[in-house]
């Protein structure tokens, strides 16, 4: 089942914490459906030049949005406490596991494996429950009562929607069960590359003769072979979301178009304004789908990797009495003269970081180049969007009695075109950075596996195995992960910052 496993140890003392996540959460979608629903008194009250039933419902949806707002906030923080709790729940509990556990089945295990499933591992599974608590049980949430709403307006309109909600959920799960299974593939190179990396760090630590031709023509074969199935799996997952969010708002541009030319969509009531509510309705849920993306991007990485945790915590039952007393070490307590040190010359220390990135990205520079513009310019269009999306309520509004104002039809076309723009432009520098982090990932893991015959043993005596094996699987990935999403997505921020 579903990180069954994983999610039980890691929830397992914050059920209250996060049945007061859901209903917040129902509260924040309930104010949510009060809106749309005092927008529709707002066009009667426009249809009607009723002021006084415009300032009313103005001043109520002004308020159900504090409301809205405040039970956001509140989730946040919360789901925030709730995940760095279930990190530290679940490391706890694999340190206890692995102190006591016999040393035939720790010997089933690879160190490298065991560390970075604490580390890295769970850092990773604590923003994805971050994800989950906060932004994925929304939808199902926002779906009950979009399509109780519907269903009050239009019965057989509230069970097509269901219909094709259910069947688009059904496609992109399967798609996402072979996604998983190409990300596991890839995930295996990794094991290769940690094994013959630290085999070489032995070897040079011990002071072990070996044939550094074979060890170099091994360890590019692995290289080769992750940046292959990485590749692949890149290919296979990068267009999903954003050409899901483009076609769910091409499907709704299409149908106001037809409510404009006078139309309606329900299939129990002929009144315009109706249809013009549950498009508004269905656009919001799609509003609540934005997150869908991030959600198929960080899926595959957090299913593996509590997998990988699961591995572990399943052999509670075998740990022994342990004889170690220290299973709980001192907290280690940072004074304020350790981070002055740290901090002294931060931007000398940035200026070279900077230009180190520089460096590492100096033979794919036109791609990035290319990359940063077309998302500049799918960035401008999603901000510009909504604006146009505002004004073509308004004309929709101020032209309720009439039909097929070209004024509409004019900002239904640009919408289409924005949205195409926005959603489509994101495709290509999703794909060219998520490739290039894989041609800066098997460069690094080339020079640092070259590197390990300059820096000695001496070197890695005095910063243990570990650390140096923690290059290749800790800071390279990270690396990696910067270069292919991180980068962009706060060069995306940073214009939406601005523009907005």
């Amino acid at each position: 089942m579903f990180m069954k496993k994983f999610l039980s140890v890691a929830l397992k003392f914050q059920w209250k914490t996060i049945l007061i996540i859901f209903a917040l959460i129902i509260l924040q979608t309930f104010f949510q459906m009060e809106i749309i629903d005092l927008f529709g008194v707002a066009l009667s009250g426009v249809k009607e030049q009723n002021a006084d039933l415009l300032f009313k419902s103005g001043l109520y949806m002004l308020m159900y949005t504090v409301i809205s707002m405040i039970a956001l906030y509140a989730v946040s923080f919360l789901t925030t406490r709730v995940a760095s709790k279930a990190a530290y729940t679940v490391r706890e509990k694999i340190f206890h596991i692995l102190m006591n556990l016999p040393d035939e089945e720790i010997a089933k295990f690879k160190i490298s494996g065991l560390i970075t499933r604490s580390t890295r591992g769970m850092s990773s599974e604590q923003g994805f429950i971050v994800m989950i608590l906060e932004q994925l049980m929304l939808i199902p949430v926002t779906f009950i009562a979009i399509l109780y709403e519907i269903a009050l307006i239009d019965g057989t309109y509230a069970i097509f929607f269901l219909s094709f909600v259910s069947i688009l959920s059904l496609i992109v799960i399967l798609r996402m069960k072979q996604i998983v299974e190409i990300f596991f593939r890839a995930k295996k190179t990794y094991g290769k590359l940690n094994l013959l990396f630290l085999s070489k760090i032995t070897d040079i630590a011990n002071r072990i003769p070996f044939k550094k031709q074979e060890y170099e023509s091994e360890f590019e074969k692995a290289c080769e072979n992750s940046y292959d199935k990485n590749v692949i799996y890149i290919k296979s997952q990068y267009y999903l979301g954003p050409i899901l969010m483009w076609g769910l708002y091409v499907i709704v541009l299409i149908t106001l178009a037809m409510v404009n030319s006078g139309y309606t969509i329900g299939f129990e009531t002929d009144s315009v304004i109706d249809s013009f509510i549950i498009l508004v309705y269905v656009a919001y849920f799609i509003t609540t789908l934005t997150n869908i993306p991030a959600l198929i991007d960080r899926w595959p990485r957090a299913y593996a990797t509590s997998v990988r945790l699961e591995e572990v915590l399943t052999l509670e039952d075998k740990t022994i009495e342990s004889k170690n007393t220290d299973d709980h070490p001192k907290r280690i307590e940072i004074v304020e003269e350790d981070i002055t040190q740290e901090d002294r010359g931060i931007w000398a220390e940035r200026k070279a970081i900077s230009q180190k990135f520089t460096e590492i990205l100096k033979e794919d520079k036109t791609k990035v180049r290319i990359s940063l513009i077309l998302l500049t310019v799918s960035t401008l269009c999603m901000v510009y969007a909504p604006k146009v999306a505002g004004k073509t309520v308004d004309l929709l509004a101020s032209n309720w009695n009439s039909t097929n104002d070209p004024a509409i039809y004019i900002n239904l076309a640009l919408l289409l075109v924005l949205y195409s723009v926005g959603y489509l432009f994101k495709l290509p520098p999703k794909r060219i950075m998520g490739v290039t982090g894989e041609k800066v990932a098997y460069n690094l893991r080339m020079k640092l596996f070259d590197k390990l015959d300059a820096v000695g043993s001496g070197f890695i005596q005095e910063n243990s195995k570990g650390l140096v094996l923690s290059r290749l699987n800790n800071d390279v990935m990270n690396i990696r992960e910067f270069v292919s999403s991180k980068f962009t997505e706060i060069y995306a921020q940073i214009l939406f910052i601005v523009f907005v």
